[in-house]
């Protein structure tokens, strides 16, 4: 940094002379993740938009795309069922380029929310509960309410913009809402999906339904950004977390978009430090 005092007094410009140092071979060196995500927004050109299904917080710093969001303004569209959560998020952030709506979404029918003594555990699909009784962290969840809820289409409450990181929580009911959000997904650059391996709710999709589901529509996989697992109940006092219950699976779609690339570049920089791919995403 110290080359900005030199490049002021030459081009008398205070923007010339950061972008002279974020260019400069030494920054490159010494800050590659940062000088990486300065390259891919400088091609996006825009503000990033992150739509993200199940949009509660879960305690600072506890959003999948939380980076991105230190990094740059970014827009976020948020959906989630229970307003109080949506409102708590609101007080504890703010309200810049943020708008949270208190939407259950699905296949635009009329379904039950379970409401657990987890809220976030909380699921368009009931408790597998004699599965669960495996698994002392899973074991003590029991739904404490039922509520109706018309449930909305993500291909019908949002436009068909690009979304640069589509994020989806919902608790099983991830491919129901993929299901119908097809033209969104056109314009999707990447998707962060929870998945399970094992059924915490009772004829919930698993991991194999929701990657083939993608394929079909363009994306590939990428990697799991998270494992979630478990210990097996036993008389024996071992504790392992040896069974692998549900991941964060991330995807990527195919495409020759220079705009999508530079999105996608941003996040696999930021979210999930794969700097391989995000130089390889931003080639000429």
């Amino acid at each position: 940094m110290q080359y900005i005092p030199q490049l002021m007094r030459e081009r008398g410009d205070v923007s010339f002379a950061i972008k002279g140092v974020l260019e400069s071979d030494e920054f490159k060196l010494r800050n590659p993740r940062e000088a990486m995500a300065m390259r891919a927004l400088s091609q996006l050109q825009r503000m990033p938009r992150i739509v993200d299904v199940g949009a509660q917080t879960l305690g600072a710093g506890s959003h999948a795309y939380n980076a991105l969001m230190e990094f740059c303004p970014v827009e976020v569209i948020g959906f989630d069922p229970l307003q109080e959560r949506l409102e708590e998020r609101l007080e504890s952030e703010g309200r810049d380029n943020i708008t949270l709506l208190p939407y259950a979404l699905g296949d635009g029918l009329t379904h039950t929310l379970y409401v657990n003594n987890v809220d976030a555990t909380s699921s368009l699909y009931p408790l597998f509960k004699e599965g669960n009784d495996r698994f002392p962290l899973l074991a003590p969840l029991e739904t404490v309410r039922t509520e109706t809820v018309d449930t909305r289409r993500l291909d019908a409450v949002i436009s068909h913009q690009q979304v640069d990181f589509l994020k989806l929580d919902v608790q099983g009911g991830e491919l129901l809402v993929l299901q119908h959000a097809t033209e969104v997904l056109k314009k999707t650059a990447v998707v962060q999906c929870e998945v399970e391996f094992t059924p915490i709710y009772r004829g919930q999709p698993l991991f194999g339904e929701i990657a083939t589901f993608l394929a079909q529509h363009g994306f590939y996989f990428l990697d799991f950004n998270f494992l979630g697992h478990y210990a097996h109940r036993n008389d024996s006092g071992f504790s392992n977390n040896d069974r692998l219950m549900w991941a964060d699976a991330v995807f990527l779609r195919e495409s020759d978009d220079s705009d999508m690339r530079a999105a996608q570049a941003l996040c696999a920089t930021l979210i999930y430090n794969k700097l391989s791919l995000a130089a390889y995403l931003l080639r000429q």
